[in-house]
C-alpha cells in the first residue's frame, strides 16, 4: 500500500480491503484559488474532504457582509452536512482561499455502501459524529472564549492557518475587525 494511501486509510479508520473499496468511490477535484465549492441555495449531495489547500466556509449576514463560519487546511472533513441530511438549499458558501486538491463522496454511493456492510453504517455514523463535534466546538469557542483565547487555539490547533488564511478572513472567523486582530498579533508577539 503506498504511503499516502495508508495515511488516508489510517486517518478515515479504514483497514487496507476496505480502504480499497472505498477509495474506488472518491471523486478527485482541483480547485482554484477563489473557486466556489458551494453557493448559497444550492443543494448538497456530497461530502468533501480537504487533502491539500485552504477554505474558507461563510455566510453573508443582513448587511452584505460576509461572516467566515469556518477555516480549514489539509486534511479537513467540509460540506453543509444540515443541507446534506434534510435535502434543503444550502445557507452557507465554500470558496477556495488557495488551490486545493479534494475528494468527494456522493450521498447515494455512501447510502449504496452502508446497504453492503454494517461497517460502512458504522463509517458514516463516526464521520457525523466527528462533523458534530467539530461544529459543537466551534460554537463553545464563540460561547466561551474571548477573541484572543479563541486565536490563540486556532495557532494551536492549526499552526498553519495563519499563513494561509488571509487576515480579513480570520478576523471575521473571530468575530473582531482585522485592525483587532492587529493588536492581539501584536500583544501575543511582545510577550
Amino acid at each position: 500500500m503506498k504511503d499516502i494511501e495508508k495515511k488516508y486509510a489510517a486517518l478515515f479508520g479504514i483497514d487496507r480491503e476496505r480502504w480499497k473499496i472505498f477509495k474506488d468511490y472518491l471523486i478527485s477535484q482541483s480547485v482554484e484559488k477563489n473557486e466556489y465549492l458551494l453557493r448559497e441555495g444550492q443543494y448538497v449531495n456530497s461530502l468533501g474532504f480537504l487533502i491539500t489547500g485552504a477554505l474558507r466556509t461563510f455566510y453573508t449576514d443582513e448587511k452584505g457582509n460576509e461572516i467566515s463560519f469556518l477555516l480549514q487546511t489539509d486534511d479537513s472533513f467540509f460540506g453543509d452536512f444540515g443541507s446534506y441530511l434534510t435535502a434543503s438549499p444550502s445557507r452557507l458558501n465554500i470558496q477556495a482561499i488557495e488551490p486545493c486538491e479534494i475528494w468527494f463522496i456522493e450521498k447515494e454511493a455512501l447510502e449504496g455502501l452502508y446497504l453492503t456492510d454494517i461497517y460502512w453504517m458504522q463509517f458514516g455514523k463516526q464521520m457525523a459524529e466527528k462533523i458534530f463535534l467539530d461544529a459543537r466546538q466551534r460554537i463553545e469557542e464563540l460561547l466561551y472564549l474571548n477573541p484572543e483565547q479563541r486565536y490563540l487555539h486556532l495557532l494551536a490547533k492549526t499552526p498553519e492557518l495563519h499563513k494561509k488564511i488571509p487576515q480579513k478572513y480570520l478576523s471575521s472567523y473571530l468575530g473582531i475587525t482585522p485592525q483587532s486582530l492587529s493588536r492581539i498579533r501584536k500583544r501575543i508577539s511582545e510577550n
